[in-house]
């Protein structure tokens, strides 16, 4: 499965949130299950918005959704 990178485009207190992909694909549902260790703040698997990130895309029911979900270091421009 390919990696996949893209900025975080929302997140809730409730655990889900949107991430844009950098391809251009359209976003992905993400959901704090999905998030590994990279992802914690303060003991609390969260994403903050333009947070950048790497998962995998896997087939939902209702779409699209992140899995795997990594926080990658700094807030510069995503390579392709």
């Amino acid at each position: 499965m390919t990696r996949s990178s893209g900025r975080v485009k929302f997140f809730s207190g409730r655990g889900f949130g949107f991430i844009r992909r950098a391809d251009g694909c359209g976003d992905v549902f993400v959901h704090r299950v999905d998030l590994d260790e990279s992802c914690s703040v303060d003991g609390e698997l969260k994403l903050c918005p333009d947070d950048l990130v790497e998962f995998n895309v896997v087939d939902a029911i209702r779409g699209p959704k992140a899995v795997a979900v990594s926080r990658r270091e700094g807030r510069d421009a995503l390579a392709s």
